[in-house]
């Protein structure tokens, strides 16, 4: 409890370089309610983690299991065998993961994020609101003004040139774009919970598989069509699994509130893909009878696309049209001729607090700055 690891250098480690681990009674592995047994507090700032995972690849930089308030902040990694930082699981939360520089992760598996997040059981813990009540729901966790980029190096599973992955797997699965086939913040297997916001992701997407109480706001995305399509997340914008509304019989809902709390707002993307937002198991349906309060997708609104081509949804519905619905209220588009290097050089340092390198500083962050 109450521990810092800071200004350390982890290279070239057997397995991950930061472990938080906590243990439940063996009679309860749910319960965690006044189990002292749980890393809490724990703050790891200002460290640098190159090459991790020699041996273990189911390694990050980062690995928390069943702990409480984990700080990652201020630290630089890269060149690892799968995720930089990985939450295993839905107990405690509180976490924050704040103004780290992350590349090249994932170069030796495929199915992850840079970070990636799972939450698949329940625990009963402290209510985080401080009257120590009995609760199933964690604290909220913040990922915030991150730098992520997939790549730009290839991984070992890709190898140069074409043909099947060096491990024997169909090409598919290794295709020789580089990068992970996944997305840049990845929360998978029913994470919730979880405010994302300023960060800047080059060269994939945000994922949100299972789950529900996730917000992405104020992020600056670039080119997530850079990861390669497996299942068909990381080319877009955003991706949705559809099993976030439930069994799929029971769509459209016939109570409410029947979303659950998915907010994609205040966002930029610029992206050569065919549709900025994706969605898996979309019901149409649904859209029509409830609108904006259909199970099958988060609430989308305010966001600026940089598009090759104008905006449609699902090849059917333009910006203007899917207004009228509910969808992308108040959204704008523009061509990608609009943006250029400079511009968006600013509006990334904009967002991670960073100085301008010229006159455009006092403008940038603006609507006006960047459709200009």
């Amino acid at each position: 409890h109450n521990s810092t690891i800071t200004k350390g250098d982890f290279l070239k480690t057997g397995d991950s370089g930061v472990v938080t681990v906590g243990k439940l009674p063996k009679s309860e592995p749910y319960n965690g309610y006044g189990v002292n047994s749980v890393p809490t507090n724990i703050t790891i700032s200002l460290c640098h983690f190159g090459q991790t995972g020699v041996y273990g690849k189911q390694t990050s930089a980062l690995f928390v299991a069943v702990s409480k308030s984990i700080k990652f902040l201020d630290n630089v990694l890269y060149d690892g065998p799968r995720a930089g930082i990985n939450i295993n699981d839905g107990f405690g939360g509180g976490h924050m993961i704040k103004r780290n520089v992350i590349f090249n992760q994932v170069l030796e598996s495929g199915d992850h994020g840079p970070i990636n997040t799972w939450s698949r059981s329940a625990y009963v813990q402290a209510s985080s609101d401080g009257k120590d009540l009995r609760t199933v729901t964690p604290a909220w966790n913040e990922i915030d003004q991150n730098f992520i980029m997939l790549g730009p190096k290839f991984g070992s599973l890709y190898g140069p040139g074409n043909g099947p992955c060096s491990n024997g797997d169909p090409q598919f699965y290794c295709p020789k774009n580089g990068g992970s086939l996944y997305s840049c913040l990845d929360h998978d297997d029913g994470s919730e919970y979880f405010l994302d916001t300023r960060n800047v992701c080059a060269f994939a997407g945000l994922k949100n598989y299972i789950g529900q109480n996730k917000i992405w706001d104020s992020n600056l995305i670039v080119f997530p069509e850079g990861t390669a399509s497996q299942n068909r997340s990381g080319t877009s914008c955003i991706y949705t699994s559809m099993y976030m509304a439930g069994n799929k019989d029971e769509i459209p809902c016939q109570e409410q509130p029947c979303r659950t709390r998915e907010v994609y707002t205040n966002n930029t993307c610029l992206t050569y893909s065919t549709e900025p937002l994706e969605y898996d198991m979309f019901n149409e349906t649904d859209l029509q009878l409830m609108g904006n309060k259909n199970t099958t997708i988060p609430y989308t609104a305010k966001n600026q696309y940089f598009l090759s081509q104008p905006y449609h949804f699902r090849g059917k519905w333009n910006l203007s049209e899917v207004q009228a619905i509910g969808i992308d209220i108040g959204s704008i588009e523009a061509s990608l001729e609009k943006m250029n290097v400079e511009k968006l050089n600013c509006f990334a340092r904009a967002i991670l607090e960073l100085d301008c390198p010229d006159d455009l500083h006092e403008t940038h962050g603006q609507q006006d700055f960047l459709f200009a």
